[in-house]
């Protein structure tokens, strides 16, 4: 994936509806998961979540960050599979002689 880190920590916390369960959905501490959310909203000075003990609800500010991350996404998928399809998607035709193969 090549979204920023922060922006990973902050699709998997929607996802998962709490920073425990994104963490371990990402191998990383809860402290881990905080820190990056905590940057990014500095970051971007907003409030992305509206923080409760049942987890965490996207703030307007956080569903807009949220759609653009799909987005951005969709756009990465695309790209790289387009890389790719001209990378590997090109035949190369060999044509091989010689004598006949001997075995045994």
């Amino acid at each position: 994936m090549l979204l920023h880190p922060q922006l990973i920590a902050f699709l998997e916390v929607v996802k998962q509806g709490t920073v425990h369960e994104a963490a371990e959905k990402l191998f990383l501490t809860q402290t881990a998961v905080t820190q990056r959310i905590k940057q990014l909203e500095e970051k971007l000075q907003i409030s992305l979540f509206i923080r409760s003990r049942k987890g965490m609800a996207l703030t307007a500010e956080g569903e807009v960050l949220r759609q653009y991350c799909q987005n951005a996404l969709k756009l990465t998928e695309e790209t790289l599979a387009t890389l790719h399809h001209q990378l590997y998607g090109q035949f190369i035709t060999l044509t091989l002689s010689g004598g006949p193969i001997v075995t045994g």
